[in-house]
């Protein structure tokens, strides 16, 4: 009878047990859900991040994902491109994105647009001149199907 009462016993503790880690597991998923909500500034940036990754292993599937398809490229040289010139530049090898840094960005959302203003520091091989830019840059991106997509 004792061994029956100490199975009970031990079955009714982790029958609690799980049911506690269960609820606090469905709690951090919660948190996790509103810390990646797609209407937060951590949001913005990390789609940005993930374009500038893209950029750096010439992901054009990934890019193709995170930049509309009617954006167009602006050059700091006032050149403009398509965004399939764009990425033919950087399939090629033409434009060979070797480090971004970007600094002090602060996002602005408003309903399904958001703007992040920064200063980002690329190296990069551009048209075969290596260099390192600091550029100023205004970042437009809209949100659509709960992805945020970098539009012009």
């Amino acid at each position: 009878m004792k061994t029956l009462i100490s199975i009970f016993t031990l079955a009714f503790a982790l029958t609690i047990s799980l049911a506690f880690a269960e609820e606090s597991k469905n709690q951090k998923a919660g948190e996790i859900a509103l810390q990646s909500s797609p209407h937060s500034e951590e949001a913005v940036l990390e789609a940005n991040k993930i374009r500038w990754e893209a950029m750096i292993n010439a992901d054009i599937q990934a890019l193709s994902q995170i930049i509309a398809p009617d954006w167009i490229a602006r050059h700091i040289t006032g050149q403009t491109q398509t965004r399939e010139e764009w990425f033919e530049e950087i399939r090629s090898g033409s434009m060979n994105y070797l480090k971004i840094d970007i600094q002090n960005p602060k996002v602005r959302l408003e309903n399904n647009d958001a703007w992040i203003e920064c200063e980002n520091v690329i190296e990069a091989i551009i048209w075969g001149y290596h260099g390192t830019w600091r550029l100023k840059a205004l970042e437009h991106f809209r949100l659509k199907n709960d992805k945020w997509v970098m539009v012009n």
